[in-house]
């Protein structure tokens, strides 16, 4: 007996199955020999039917050879069903000179271990997914609820040794109230001597160095900018559409704000290149030409993005309800991006009430 030999069969349930049983017999002559399919399930054997129309049945052939006969008897499933797995199928074979056996069995093919790892890799991604945008959404304020929750374990105010939490270059910075500022000037005047202490230092504990409110009268402007830059953590920039635009001047001389390009050069470069300052740009509205823009103002905002007063906090820059709430989308950003200071930021998240101006 060549065939079957002890052997497992993977099949699909519900696909037909084929399963020879191939015996040799030698010599020539007439021969007994008798071979037949049986069905075994818990110890007791079954003939398989011979009457082809059955879902299972067998049949023989019978082929001379060479050097004696091919005999071969085929176990046809027309259809397996799941009662087919619990049987093993024996081949036996009888004659006078004595019997042999040999079985199969049948078993349910593997998972496919491609589709299960696609859906598993799908999943996962799916998952990642969310989660990056989960915590996009809301690192702002899992950020300013630790530090709420867990002020001790961020530094101290004062620990690095710097005298303000921020120095504050705005248009016209040089210029408050002259005849000659344009609504862009005034916006930022506005934002930067009331709207940004309003929230920044009377309610959230920061403290800012304005030039202008905090300078002494007759100090040299290139010496009290850079003594006082060093003096700071941070660098807020604001800025317009229009700060960095050219001016006529006095005999139709193009002029620009002298104070407010020098405190940017030295900020960006303590930022860019000393990496001993963090820049916060402050758009105040919005800005479809960049032209006149620095090229290293255009670096930064490019590498880091600018918040976008006009955007999140409000056109004008005014003492809204929203605008003067810590707790609004901008001054989270803002707070998500100085370092933590004055009053519990979990109060401040609580907190309802509007800031008096």
């Amino acid at each position: 007996m060549s065939e079957p030999n002890n052997e497992k069969i993977r099949t699909a349930c519900g696909s037909p199955l084929n399963k020879s049983c191939r015996v040799h017999v030698p010599g020539s002559g007439f021969q007994t020999v008798v071979v037949s399919w049986w069905r075994q399930k818990e110890g007791e054997d079954e003939l398989i039917s011979f009457t082809a129309s059955d879902r299972v049945h067998q049949a023989s052939r019978t082929k001379k050879v060479e050097n004696g006969e091919e005999l071969e008897q085929l176990l046809h499933f027309t259809k397996v069903n799941e009662e087919d797995f619990s049987s093993t199928y024996v081949c036996r074979v009888s004659s006078d000179k004595g019997q042999l056996n040999g079985n199969f069995t049948l078993q349910q093919p593997d998972p496919d271990l491609r589709a299960h790892s696609a859906l598993v890799f799908v999943v996962l991604v799916l998952l990642f997914t969310m989660g990056t945008a989960t915590f996009t959404l809301l690192k702002i304020d899992m950020a300013l609820w630790c530090r709420g929750t867990f002020p001790h374990l961020y530094p101290k105010p004062g620990a690095d040794g710097k005298a303000y939490d921020a120095y504050v270059v705005y248009p016209g910075m040089c210029a408050a109230g002259s005849s000659g500022q344009n609504e862009g000037q005034s916006r930022g005047e506005v934002f930067a001597l009331h709207t940004l202490p309003l929230v920044l230092e009377k309610h959230c504990g920061y403290k800012l160095f304005i030039y202008g409110r905090d300078s002494l009268p007759g100090e040299a402007m290139v010496d009290s900018i850079r003594e006082n830059i060093t003096k700071s953590s941070h660098f807020l920039l604001l800025y317009t559409a229009s700060t960095f635009c050219k001016r006529g001047g006095a005999g139709g001389m193009a002029r620009t704000d002298g104070h407010l390009l020098f405190a940017q050069q030295m900020g960006v470069h303590c930022a860019l290149v000393e990496e001993t300052l963090r820049v916060l740009l402050v758009e105040l509205e919005e800005v479809t030409d960049y032209s006149a823009f620095p090229e290293s103002l255009l670096h930064l905002r490019r590498k880091q993005g600018a918040l976008q007063w006009w955007r999140l906090g409000g056109a004008g820059g005014g003492a809204g309800e929203m605008q003067l709430r810590p707790s609004s989308r901008f001054w989270k950003q803002v707070r998500y991006h100085m370092p933590p200071r004055g009053r519990s930021e979990a109060y401040l998240e609580k907190e309802g009430t509007l800031l008096n101006v």
